[in-house]
């Protein structure tokens, strides 16, 4: 089985890196990625992955925000939280709002893959 992930990050570095990595991996496909929420919430809704990867910190509309606006609409994909920082208050928000679990962006590639697997 494929997992399909999609994701949200505002810096093309770190969005292009997260591409290369889902899609170079067996099992997985990065079928969406998005550099602010308010793309995302126009395309997200007609394409659901398996997972989705969002950013915490985002321009305009935070990862958070997003989350809780997907929730709304009864989004059912997996949704997992990417953070330079552990902040915990952060996190908590996100947890509350929705989210299955978060990654910190140093996660190495392994580890990345394993828990999106997880999820």
């Amino acid at each position: 089985m494929t997992i399909d992930v999609a994701l949200v990050e505002d810096d093309p570095g770190i969005r292009k890196s997260l591409t290369a990595i889902l899609s170079g991996a067996p099992g997985f496909r990065c079928v969406g990625a998005y550099a602010e929420a308010l793309t995302a919430l126009a395309s997200l809704p007609s394409s659901i992955p398996h997972v989705l990867l969002m950013d915490i910190n985002l321009p305009g509309i935070s990862g958070i925000d997003c989350l809780r606006r997907l929730r709304g609409i009864q989004y059912p994909a997996k949704v997992l939280m990417l953070t330079v920082y552990d902040e915990e208050e952060l996190l908590f928000q996100a947890l509350t709002s929705g989210a299955n679990g978060y990654l910190l962006k140093r996660t190495p590639p392994k580890q990345l893959l394993e828990a999106i697997s997880d999820a």
